[in-house]
């Protein structure tokens, strides 16, 4: 499996056919809209996104998926990621593009915070038709998507590597959408998998957890 950093830009060509619009995804594009010029930002990749979980995220994504979620999505390298592997998937990112503690306190990282959300358009700008951006805090975003009914393929976790967060976005997944395969980054942080591997306890949720990556399969799924 090659670094995910040297995954080509996708081509026109290469995007297969998208699935039709359903009215509450319109609705949620409309709410999150992207702008209507590209932004004046130079183009960025930088971002995470190791051998293990892009190895865990490719075991899920192929072209039958329709629906993807992205809970942290930084300059939008993993994102690019998923949607090569789902060429089909609409694929909502939520991120608040405001960095976080460990962003802020690295200088090479707290240097792109200012432009980090116009930086990410200007990355995804071929895939904006694909994309919804949720400016929001990732248990909020969440909300928001359950609320519009959508209920997707897959929800990718790469938010804060804290106990509290993982636990709560695994809980709200579990509770809300037991048919969604759920893959996590950073397994390789202890609180991270300290979460993980309670919340699989607590559900009996059939899980894997390997390297860096963690994944929960849907309900019945083996």
């Amino acid at each position: 499996m090659p670094e995910a950093n040297h995954v080509e830009r996708e081509t026109t060509e290469d995007r297969g056919s998208i699935m039709p619009l359903a009215k509450s995804w319109d609705e949620l594009k409309g709410r999150h809209p992207w702008p209507v010029q590209e932004p004046n930002v130079p183009e960025d990749w930088h971002g995470w996104l190791r051998n293990d979980t892009h190895a865990m995220l490719y075991q899920h994504l192929n072209a039958s998926t329709r629906l993807m979620v992205e809970c942290g999505s930084w300059l939008g390298l993993s994102t690019r990621a998923i949607l090569l592997g789902a060429p089909n998937a609409m694929v909502i990112c939520c991120d608040h593009w405001k960095g976080s503690p460990d962003h802020q306190g690295n200088p090479e990282w707290a240097r792109r915070l200012s432009t980090l959300y116009e930086t990410f358009l200007r990355n995804l700008w071929p895939w904006r038709d694909r994309i919804v951006p949720i400016r929001a805090d990732s248990l909020d975003a969440l909300a928001e998507i359950c609320q519009a009914g959508l209920v997707p393929d897959l929800v990718y976790l790469d938010t804060e590597h804290t106990y509290d967060r993982v636990s709560r976005e695994l809980a709200f997944c579990t509770d809300h959408w037991l048919s969604s395969t759920i893959v996590g980054d950073d397994y390789d942080w202890p609180e991270v998998a300290r979460a993980a591997k309670e919340h699989a306890e607590k559900t009996g949720r059939q899980f894997f957890g390997y390297g860096t990556a963690f994944s929960f399969l849907p309900e019945g799924q083996s």
